[in-house]
């Protein structure tokens, strides 16, 4: 008879995360569920990243890890998310879809207070104060540059497709939605994965020119480009029905945004 092994990950996943930090000889980075397995040792402080998107049940399990914690993460984002039903746990102090820091500070009153970033160093002007009163209306801030100051400048004409009036729009506005036809789709959309490699091809082929705080006579640089303020969405409309050979909206001409790129303040 042959014996054979059971697999064990788990028991992977502690042997690889205790030779790392034994190779770095100090502490290093990863997700909680990394962190969870070891057991046999803690740290003085820890830096929680994400930390609104962090389960509660998450942050027990690496609690005994560290003896402080710094949390840093963006309150205005999606809380956790289950895709099983979570009734028996809504109203519970430990309800493990609260996140991390909402949490900590229910059973700790007595905490620092947070600190708040009066700026924002991603969102230009046009775009801040919507995005501010909109998702954080107990927290507001600003953008931390001026008009002007980042903008993008193309050096070879479009080819007056959807993908290209999009840019257009985020280049003159700062931002950008780009809308998919509705459809019923599966999880991993492989034609919004299309539509931002099309987005990212046309950039590039455009030859985009960024201008920010720190070039302000422009540079070529792709990561300037993304740097400079503009931002674009991409939004698969919701379906009624299913519509899996539904075609493609046709293009339109003129000053109007063509099907495809909607202006930041249509609805």
């Amino acid at each position: 008879m042959t014996e054979t092994s059971q697999h064990d990950p788990a028991a992977e996943t502690r042997q690889v995360t205790d030779a790392v930090l034994d190779d770095m000889g100090r502490p290093g980075h990863g997700t909680a569920a990394k962190w969870a397995t070891i057991k046999d040792r803690d740290w003085g402080w820890a830096i929680i990243d994400e930390a609104y998107q962090m389960r509660s049940d998450m942050l027990l399990l690496i609690a005994d890890r560290f003896e402080r914690a710094l949390f840093v993460g963006d309150p205005g984002q999606l809380d956790p998310f289950s895709i099983i039903e979570t009734p028996r746990w809504i109203g519970l102090p430990y309800d493990p879809m609260q996140n991390a820091v909402t949490v900590l500070q229910a059973h700790n009153p007595d905490l620092p207070p947070v600190h708040r970033l009066p700026v924002s160093w991603r969102l230009p002007p046009s775009a801040a104060p919507v995005i501010s009163s909109a998702f954080y209306p107990f927290s507001g801030f600003r953008a931390a540059t001026t008009p002007g100051t980042r903008h993008l400048e193309f050096t070879a004409a479009g080819i007056r497709n959807s993908a290209d009036a999009t840019l257009d729009l985020a280049a003159r506005t700062g931002w950008a939605l780009h809308e998919l036809p509705a459809r019923h789709t599966i999880r991993a959309d492989p034609e919004a994965a299309d539509a931002v490699a099309g987005l990212a091809a046309r950039l590039l082929a455009r030859h985009t020119v960024g201008t920010c705080e720190l070039h302000p006579a422009g540079s070529p640089s792709v990561r300037l480009t993304l740097r400079s303020g503009s931002r674009t969405a991409i939004r698969r409309t919701r379906s009624a029905r299913p519509s899996p050979t539904s075609p493609r909206p046709p293009q339109r001409s003129g000053s109007t945004p063509p099907t495809g790129c909607r202006a930041p303040n249509s609805r």
